[in-house]
């Protein structure tokens, strides 16, 4: 009979849990807006970037901490803000990154 492993592997950058790859980010993002597709998906990745957790962003929204943005936002709007949080991610790891060596 075969047989197989499988292994996880966890990231830690500054003895912070990181998410991987921010597919898995943009996934989890997906799936809370299958239940609430009137929030934005940068609004529900900029959650998960702080709760790591669907569920626990599905709990903010149920529980009113988690607004939808005003109308008044464009999609330019939105790529500045995701660009701007993008940045300030990077910057952060290039942080952590240093104070490790």
């Amino acid at each position: 009979m075969p047989s197989f492993s499988v292994e996880a592997a966890h990231s830690q950058l500054g003895g912070h849990n990181e998410l991987n790859p921010s597919s898995q980010l943009h996934n989890m993002a997906l799936q809370v807006q299958q239940m609430f597709p009137h929030y934005p998906l940068w609004v529900l990745v900029a959650d998960l970037r702080v709760s790591h957790s669907a569920e626990l962003t599905v709990e903010n929204i149920l529980e009113g901490r988690l607004l939808t943005p005003a109308p008044m936002f464009n999609q330019e709007m939105v790529e500045m803000s995701e660009d701007r949080m993008e940045l300030n991610q990077l910057l952060n790891r290039i942080d952590d990154q240093q104070s490790i060596k």
